[in-house]
């Protein structure tokens, strides 16, 4: 169970990263945008089409990587007899969700971006500041793992390293739900949740565009 929470989280923070820089590059900062305004199609016509197409484009990145995972897990651990079928309501989900986040989080990407875009210094002081930080992370995980792991035969199999996985799986929230819907352990909360989520979050950015 806990594998496919972090296979899903893995995956939920790859579409989401990869889905802003879609957003802003095709709907927002595309070259070809002034172009199609100039011919007879409405706008709204405009940003659908390429909203469909980062979609499409979406579910086939999305389902090129699940489905052979969820093939392999299927074939070495008990899942339910619906477990396979429920993968394209998981892709669905995971393909929408991260996409709504990402429009979301575009425009002040969008902003921060135009800010610095011409200001190198500050760029390079944020590029610093974040390796630094990232580093600094690195090196603290490293040596805690080592201290943990001083006097300890390791094994990622180990009861003690499961527990942790499980303790952390517990807060992988949304995508814990994902796991839980395609292994039907509190399926019915997890895919009222997933819908839940997914329409506070459609119109939250049918709003942020509107208006």
């Amino acid at each position: 169970y806990e594998i496919l929470v972090f296979v899903f989280s893995a995956l939920f923070v790859f579409l989401t990263i990869s889905g802003i820089s879609s957003v802003t590059k095709v709907l927002y900062f595309k070259g070809d945008n002034e172009m199609l305004m100039r011919l007879p199609v409405k706008g709204h016509e405009v940003f659908i089409s390429k909203t469909l197409y980062l979609l499409v484009n979406q579910i086939l990145i999305t389902s090129i990587l699940i489905f052979p995972i969820m093939w392999a897990y299927s074939g070495v651990a008990e899942v339910p007899s619906a477990f396979l079928k429920l993968i394209p309501v998981a892709i669905a989900f995971m393909v929408f969700i991260p996409f709504m986040i990402s429009n979301l989080l575009a425009i002040p990407v969008m902003a921060i971006s135009n800010i610095v875009r011409h200001k190198f210094a500050l760029v390079i002081l944020f590029m610093i500041i974040g390796v630094t930080a990232l580093f600094a992370v690195y090196m603290l995980l490293f040596e805690s793992m080592v201290i943990y792991l001083k006097g300890q035969s390791f094994s990622v199999f180990d009861p003690e390293i499961i527990e942790v996985l499980k303790q952390i799986a517990v807060y992988c929230i949304p995508t814990k739900y994902f796991a839980n819907l395609v292994l039907q352990s509190g399926q019915n909360f997890a895919l009222t949740f997933l819908l839940g989520l997914s329409i506070v979050l459609f119109v939250l950015t049918t709003l942020l565009i509107v208006f």
